[in-house]
């Protein structure tokens, strides 16, 4: 706090003064002997939490349809931040997103699709339901657990093959589950690893398991398959094994059934000279044939009874697609799917023989498909090829229709998770600036959600391409947006319209580059980019351009931040070096360039950024201070001003070393460019940023604590004096939400009492 220019010390009342600290203690006290305030008993999101797009995951990997015609969708290993499965219920268009806690994506009113499952707080491999309305789901830590229609849940542990060394979580967790229809109606499932394989009964009993004792991964199993006729079929490294015995089985071409038939797969791994092939998947078509897949074309076992059962077609000789099969589904009247490595789908009908279809053809964007099934005259699958072109869809087979989700184009919230500039308004309202494509989500006070995309702000590009890099908020309640290529534009948030900016020249040209926009504690925008950094002043009526290519004033082309100091000076970072625009009172504007050995002292990075404390004082992140009247850097051995100066926002200020214990993933630090507060003082933490691998991050959010006046993400007595200051009048600009702990819009004595409450450890 500062007071005619000197800081005020919130516990300094109490030094030296026996009767204050006695008032404090007997209010204490009268806390402890029954004052209850009745706070407010709405919903409240966590202290952490998440937001993401409320669709698809960006990388779906196994899908499946149960007897009612829901879809069930998982995601690639790895992909996910949080657990989850994506379930589609029949007859919807809106996938629910299946997790251990709605904190995974905190969504209000429609747009959240959470379901609370507790249960499921690992990673999931594979969920299917089966006809009795259980739900199976495989786990990746060597469990597999059971929803049961009546709300039971049951667990089945997978073989521990630790024994043979190193972390086998992995290889012994469930990849695949599927069912056996009994005569009698029931079904019985078989859970399938990679090290080895469990039948469960309809009475949830193990009635059998199959165990890979050697580590090599020749072993592992691929896929296990149970069939009309009652034989196992078992496929891995070495090809497909068969018997009446889930224990005891053997290969096909050494076996007295299939031993003299040409086609049978040839593979055996304790006969030296044979060829090794292996298989990867099993199905059976609706005519009881059965078809095996390898890296060189599709077996296919018919008429088991005859003599000559086995064929083996090659799928690139008869359509031209890769011999490498991804996945396959049974279809009616004995059809056949297959997803071939990024070749789309291939098909067989009896009949008509083999046909493929690009997924071009179809409007899909990706031709590399890793799950299918077909339900219903629809054939649903997955599809990936990078993050942008992943999805799940659904092709009806009557007319070619397609039905699309990906986790972007589906979602009603979030237009992507790969956000990295974030603005709150002076509405209660936070935009979201999409990083690989051009869309912004707007997030209302109220928690619903618009969205803005290509047509709504002219930005013409095509399908998937695009970016907002820069987005940020004035003092007017104007939002204002800096999108990669395009004239940057404007939207008047209080009349909720969009504005026409300065076109005349030095407008933008409408090839620029932008890497980000700063918004001045003055009004001014600044739009930062390749070539050329625009100025775009208070109020909007006029441009100013600088050539980020005249060495005399830029260090480098490329510039990536900026900041207006307590001095009015401008200083900008680049690619390489960081330079500063200052006012001079005799000569004007006064171009100067930092970088490491130029004699001023400067030890930052060649991209370093600069900073402001609460003095006004300038930091580099090499913790230096920057001496105006000479230009040179001196190194500080006491960083305590620049580890606890205020980051500024336009809904208030917080401290760099706000307390960020108990965020759902290890944040790095504090990047202002990277986060807001909002006008309840919660702070939003871009994610998603720069690296396909942070693609799922979307964005966290830490929600303001109750009772933190000072909005350090604690509560400690200077709090409680800030709040019984306000109480008495006696302190200012503290009415926040933080503040405000009954929500009723107004601090008083609920608030004081909730704080002092608080300090004093009874709550």
């Amino acid at each position: 706090m500062m007071k005619n220019g000197h800081k005020i010390n919130p516990t300094a009342p109490f030094k030296n003064r026996p009767l204050a600290w006695a008032l404090f203690c007997f209010m204490l006290i009268f806390l402890c002997t029954g004052f209850q305030t009745a706070l407010a008993q709405e919903e409240a999101p966590p202290d952490w939490y998440r937001i993401r797009t409320n669709s698809v995951p960006n990388m779906p990997q196994d899908l499946t349809v149960d007897s009612t015609g829901a879809v069930w969708v998982t995601a690639a290993n790895d992909s996910e931040d949080e657990p989850g499965v994506w379930r589609l219920p029949s007859g919807e268009t809106r996938f629910q997103y299946l997790t251990d806690s709605r904190a995974n994506n905190w969504l209000e009113g429609d747009y959240n699709n959470v379901l609370e499952k507790p249960n499921l707080n690992e990673e999931i491999n594979y969920a299917a339901q089966d006809d009795d309305g259980n739900v199976w789901y495989a786990l990746n830590n060597r469990t597999v657990l059971v929803e049961k229609a009546n709300g039971d849940w049951l667990t089945f542990d997978m073989v521990d093959t630790s024994y043979l060394g190193s972390d086998t979580t992995n290889v012994d967790s469930a990849h695949t589950i599927r069912f056996i229809n009994n005569q009698d109606g029931t079904q019985d499932a078989l859970l399938i690893a990679y090290r080895s394989i469990l039948r469960v009964d309809s009475n949830f009993n193990v009635t059998a398991t199959r165990e890979v004792y050697l580590q090599y991964n020749n072993y592992f199993i691929q896929d296990a398959y149970f069939d009309t006729h009652g034989r196992y079929w078992v496929c891995d490294g070495y090809g497909v094994q068969f018997g009446t015995n889930l224990l005891n089985t053997e290969f096909p071409a050494y076996s007295d059934a299939y031993k003299n038939d040409p086609e049978a797969p040839p593979s055996n791994p304790w006969v030296v000279t044979s060829t090794i092939e292996a298989v990867t998947h099993i199905m059976e078509d609706s005519l009881g044939n059965m078809w095996f897949s390898s890296d060189s074309g599709v077996y296919c076992l018919t008429n088991p009874d005859g003599a000559d059962d086995w064929l083996k077609y090659d799928i690139n000789a008869l359509t031209g697609a890769s011999n490498t099969i991804n996945c396959m589904a049974a279809g009616a009247n004995g059809t056949m799917w297959f997803g071939a490595r990024y070749s789309g789908i291939v098909t067989y009908a009896p009949g008509s023989g083999w046909s493929r279809t690009t997924c071009a053809i179809l409007g899909i964007p990706s031709e590399q498909i890793l799950s299918m099934e077909e339900h219903d005259s629809k054939l649903w699958f997955t599809t990936y090829d990078n993050s942008v072109n992943a999805g799940v869809y659904a092709l009806n087979l009557s007319d070619s229709s397609v039905t699309s989700w990906t986790y972007r184009e589906s979602s009603t919230s979030l237009t992507s998770n790969r956000i990295n500039s974030v603005a709150a308004d002076l509405s209660g309202g936070v935009w979201f600036a999409s990083y690989d494509l051009p869309e912004v989500a707007r997030m209302k006070a109220d928690g619903t959600w618009v969205q803005y995309a290509t047509d709504a702000m002219d930005l013409l590009w095509s399908r998937g391409s695009g970016s907002i890099p820069g987005i940020g908020v004035d003092s007017n309640n104007i939002v204002y947006m800096a999108p990669t290529r395009r004239s940057p534009i404007a939207y008047d948030i209080t009349a909720e319209q969009w504005l026409s900016l300065p076109s005349d020249p030095p407008a933008p040209q409408a090839d620029t580059v932008f890497y980000g926009l700063y918004v001045d504690p003055k009004d001014g925008k600044w739009f930062l980019g390749a070539d050329w950094v625009y100025y775009l002043n208070a109020d909007n009526s006029a441009w100013t351009i600088y050539d980020t290519n005249d060495e005399t004033t830029f260090s480098d082309y490329r510039v990536t931040n900026a900041l207006m100091d307590a001095e009015e000076n401008m200083w900008f970072s680049t690619y390489y070096g960081l330079c500063l625009a200052k006012n001079d009172p005799v000569s004007g504007t006064v171009w100067i360039q930092f970088e490491s050995g130029d004699g001023t002292g400067y030890a930052g990075w060649y991209t370093d950024r600069v900073f402001l404390d609460e003095d006004g004082v300038i930091w580099n992140s090499a913790s230096q201070t920057y001496d105006s009247a000479n230009n040179t850097w001196t190194t500080q051995t006491d960083a305590t001003p620049f580890n606890t100066r205020p980051l500024r926002f336009l809904n208030g200020n917080i401290p760099a070393d706000v307390d960020l214990a108990g965020a759902p993933e290890a944040l790095s630090g504090t990047v202002q460019d990277r986060m807001t507060v909002d006008t309840e003082g919660n702070i939003y933490f871009a994610g998603g940023m720069f690296w396909v691998q942070s693609v799922n991050k979307g964005i966290i959010v830490c929600s303001p604590v109750k009772g933190d006046v000072s909005r350090d993400g604690r509560i400690d007595l200077a709090d409680a004096v800030l709040s019984m200051g306000s109480l008495a009048g006696k302190a200012s600009g503290i009415q926040s939400a933080p503040t405000d702990v009954t929500g009723d819009g107004k601090v008083d004595q609920a608030e004081s009492l909730f704080v002092l409450q608080k300090v004093a450890g009874l709550r």
